[in-house]
């Protein structure tokens, strides 16, 4: 009976495959806030006083700066998850570069094989 060494290299799959299916298993969904900005009441089509349209348009403006600010945070979110997105992947990469070195090393250089129990 020959024994291969790709035993080390089973184990390490093994390992590494169980690790990444925990932290993805751990991982949770960032939730994104509602946009709670009060919209001013619609003027109505007749009859609108002085005072109204002055609320009116001082509510607008107010209105428009509170949707900015949440649209820019929105986007600084984005910025920021899409910068951690690309570090995880690199981090990713450089993970499974280092054990394809591992496993090359291990396997004497050569292609890894299946863990074989044939004579």
């Amino acid at each position: 009976m020959k024994i291969r060494r790709t035993a080390p290299l089973f184990l390490a799959c093994t390992l590494v495959g169980g690790m990444a299916t925990g932290s993805v298993a751990a991982a949770e969904a960032p939730t994104v806030p509602e946009m709670n900005c009060p919209q001013p009441a619609p003027l109505p089509e007749k009859g609108v006083s002085t005072q109204q349209v002055d609320a009116y348009n001082k509510a607008l403006p107010e209105y428009r700066q509170c949707v900015q600010t949440y649209v820019d945070a929105r986007t600084a979110d984005a910025k920021r998850y899409s910068e951690l997105t690309q570090a995880n992947n690199k981090a990713a990469e450089a993970a499974v570069a280092e054990f394809n070195r591992f496993a090359k090393q291990v396997s004497g250089g050569k292609p890894a094989a299946a863990a074989s129990t044939a004579p």
